[in-house]
């Protein structure tokens, strides 16, 4: 009698396991997305935040150009360093199609208002004091810059910003939309 005790709760511990592990694995591949994520190849995620104005600006806005996504607060030397180089690529690259989305993971409004009259930013700066999008993209050090094409899949990340000429180039709307022409004519 004590065996097929010791037997019916090792079926039910065995049952009940089995059952968690399906529901865990089911709840998984739910929400398992293989197109989207956070590293280059995979499709950027789409995300709505606020400026220093309060206008908000979606990534999804953004389809037809090439987007520098650049995560950073004032307080970061690397971040200040950075700067320069993205006002120059504001500056260069601006009408070709590329859109800089500066995003702010800890800065208040006006601390940010201040930050860009300082360094004569034109390019357009997010507030995530929330670190919502931050979180989402798994970003832990800054400055993070990653580089969405215009399919919306990364085609750069890293601590640094792309050299000037290499991927920024290759893939403006301008210049693919130039390739495409040439191909046509060849027809």
């Amino acid at each position: 009698m004590k065996t097929i005790y010791i037997l019916a709760v090792l079926a039910v511990v065995v049952a009940v396991s089995i059952f968690a592990v399906a529901s865990f694995a089911d709840k998984d591949e739910k929400n398992k997305d293989d197109k989207h994520g956070h590293k280059v190849g995979k499709v950027a995620y789409d995300f709505e935040l606020s400026d220093e104005n309060g206008d908000k600006h979606k990534l999804d806005d953004y389809g037809e150009e090439l987007v520098l996504m650049v995560f950073w607060l004032a307080d970061c030397p690397s971040c200040k360093k950075e700067v320069p180089d993205l006002v120059d690529f504001h500056d260069k690259y601006g009408e070709k199609g590329l859109k800089i989305l500066s995003l702010n993971v800890a800065d208040d409004k006006e601390r940010i208002k201040k930050f860009k009259k300082e360094h004569g930013i034109e390019y357009t700066v997010l507030v995530d004091k929330a670190q919502t999008v931050t979180k989402k993209y798994k970003v832990i050090g800054v400055p993070t810059n990653i580089l969405v094409g215009t399919d919306g899949k990364m085609l750069f990340r890293k601590y640094r910003l792309p050299k000037e000429g290499t991927v920024i180039e290759d893939n403006l709307p301008e210049k693919k939309s130039e390739a495409a022409g040439k191909e046509d004519e060849e027809k």
